[in-house]
């Protein structure tokens, strides 16, 4: 979990992606609040295998069991994104580990694009 300001990022390492199809793949939410006090709070976008909502982020990179989200920090419009037991550029190096980078156009996660 990383709270920066009025935002949340939360990562969900047994996410199956969108249908349920890539077992522990994982995924992040993304909230957004209008005040500190954590009113009017409004899930922004998933970042995942197969998210393709407005502000989602499709990840087909995400294989079984790859725990994305297992550890997330949020600064200003970044975020980073670890994947404890993902294989590697090109998937080849068995559970070696990720780090995915994104940034965002605004406070309410639009225009995300992973870097």
């Amino acid at each position: 979990v990383s709270l920066n300001g009025n935002r949340l990022a939360v990562g969900a390492i047994l996410g199956d992606g969108l249908g349920n199809g890539f077992t522990d793949s994982g995924e992040v939410y993304l909230f957004s609040f209008t005040d500190s006090a954590f009113s009017g709070g409004v899930h922004e976008a998933t970042i995942g295998r197969g998210y393709a909502g407005p502000k989602d982020i499709n990840l087909t990179a995400l294989a079984n069991n790859d725990q994305f989200g297992r550890s997330v920090s949020l600064n200003g419009n970044r975020l980073a994104v670890g994947a404890e037991r993902g294989d590697g550029f090109g998937n080849g190096w068995l559970n070696s580990g990720e780090v995915y980078l994104f940034s965002f156009a605004d406070d309410i996660f639009s225009g995300g694009v992973h870097e």
